[in-house]
């Protein structure tokens, strides 16, 4: 693929979702491009080594606020109605159409909101069951000290030790488990919103 291939798939792709600054994103691609054929590359391969269209679509996608997304989709629904004589009809089938358009977008708001309470629910209960296990091993150590004084009996050393060593490897062991999914949580709310930010679009 060639710059000007590349520049115009990624203009098409832009005016799919997003009616702004189309014009500056593209020169700014165009710009990068020319770039790295002024420092020696050719034309194909600096093509080939910028991101993928698709990449800088849901770049776009996931910083325009939702409001300008919603915006964006009753814009081109009315700039389609208009460029089919259909104006005056899509206003009255909006105004019409209020009782039943309004209540879903206010359960469209309410889903997203959900979902992002579940999203940071998981990452809580997580990190809590990780704390839990580090606790527990702790508690462990201190019940085992508290075998060596005249408190508790001396037997009861070897299952504090084993509660202990126990608590403290499955601390140590998920702790990587637990961060990874940690960070896949935090890209699904993300990756979510794109989504549904492309089908409005």
């Amino acid at each position: 693929m060639n710059k000007q291939e590349y520049l115009v798939a990624l203009r098409a792709r832009l005016e799919e979702v997003h009616s702004g600054n189309v014009d500056s994103l593209v020169e700014y691609y165009e710009e990068m491009i020319n770039d790295r054929i002024e420092d020696g590359m050719a034309e194909e391969d600096a093509v080939a080594d910028m991101e993928p269209v698709d990449d800088i679509v849901s770049q776009v996608l996931a910083e325009m606020p939702m409001p300008q997304v919603m915006k964006e989709k009753v814009k081109r629904s009315k700039e389609k109605a208009a460029k089919k004589g259909l104006n005056g009809l899509w206003i009255a089938l909006t105004i019409i159409g209020f009782p039943l358009w309004f209540p879903l977008l206010i359960a469209f708001f309410a889903i997203i909101l959900s979902i992002y309470i579940v999203f940071w629910s998981l990452i809580i209960s997580l990190f809590a069951v990780e704390l839990s296990f580090a606790v527990g091993a702790v508690g462990c150590l201190a019940g085992m000290i508290m075998s060596f004084t005249p408190a508790l009996p001396i037997e009861t050393v070897f299952p504090a030790l084993g509660c202990m060593l126990l608590m403290g490897g499955l601390t140590v062991v998920l702790w990587t488990p637990t961060m990874f999914l940690t960070k896949k949580l935090f890209q699904l709310p993300k990756i979510t919103v794109i989504g549904i930010k492309k089908l409005l679009l």
